[in-house]
């Protein structure tokens, strides 16, 4: 499976923060708004960014709430084939 590299991740976390503190010059609707703002907060946690830290506590949440319930704990990553 191949990755995007670092840099590529970098420059679009940039532009996604960019476009929602309105400094882009771009207006958004509160849906693309939204988005944006889920896809920045992924962005952060790949990037291991410590000044956002919602979407990695939601997904520890998650994991936590399907163990508790169904008893399941994810492993490791399978690739996707392409």
């Amino acid at each position: 499976m191949a990755l995007r590299t670092e840099a590529e991740i970098q420059r679009a976390h940039d532009l996604l923060v960019g476009v929602i503190l309105g400094e882009a010059g771009v207006g958004l609707v509160d849906r693309q708004h939204t988005t944006l703002s889920i896809a920045a907060s992924v962005l952060c946690w790949a990037l291991q960014h410590d000044h956002n830290i919602q979407f990695g506590t939601l997904l520890r949440e998650l994991e936590q709430e399907i163990k508790d319930k169904t008893g399941y704990v994810f492993g490791e990553v399978r690739s996707h084939p392409e």
